[in-house]
């Protein structure tokens, strides 16, 4: 009953991150209305979870584990954000992002890997919370401020990168870097080196 409490969480993380984005934006007077078609929801979300599925099967599903067994779970984070914010460039160029938007990203990335990871193993390392979770963010991004057919705002990135990493901070002064889990039962045992 306890981790079923953590569905909480997986369903409202996202949306939060984007409704205080768009809210920040909105209150500096910076930032339009997002021209999302809700017409176009039936299909991008089945893609968009497809794609959730192949990449937290890798990130969470296999590579997660054995790391933050001999690292812990922050720094298992931080080696799983670096080749995942590698992994977006081409997608950040494609949209029309910069430079400076493939450096934003790079604490985000790390930022999103963390509550990934808090998520994960609250819910008893379940790889279906983090897809959902996954899936979540894409298309609440999509609809909150779409990148993909109406317009790129290199502002929203940047704050919407800021509202993650706020909340990954808080997540690991509150929770505790080792396991990011009230529950240190809820990340693998430690694997001797070697």
């Amino acid at each position: 009953m306890a981790r079923t409490i953590w569905i909480i969480p997986v369903l409202l993380l996202a949306p939060l991150i984007d409704v205080v984005t768009y809210a920040a934006l909105h209150l500096a007077g910076h930032g339009g209305e997002p021209h999302a078609s809700l017409l176009a929801l039936p299909v991008l979300i089945p893609i968009v979870f497809m794609l959730a599925i192949g990449e937290e099967a890798g990130w969470t599903g296999y590579v997660t584990d054995p790391l933050q067994g001999r690292f812990g779970a922050l720094v298992a984070s931080v080696i799983v954000a670096i080749p995942w914010w590698l992994a977006h460039i081409p997608s950040i160029l494609e949209i029309g992002g910069s430079v400076t938007d493939i450096i934003w990203w790079f604490p985000a990335a790390i930022a999103l890997r963390i509550l990934i990871m808090w998520l994960y193993n609250n819910t008893g390392r379940c790889l279906s919370a983090v897809v959902l979770f996954h899936t979540l963010l894409n298309v609440g991004r999509w609809l909150s401020y779409p990148a993909v057919g109406s317009h790129y705002d290199p502002a929203y990135q940047a704050v919407g990168d800021v509202v993650a990493s706020v909340l990954a901070v808080a997540v690991v002064v509150i929770w505790g870097w080792r396991t990011l889990s009230r529950n240190t039962g809820s990340a693998p045992a430690r694997i001797p080196a070697g």
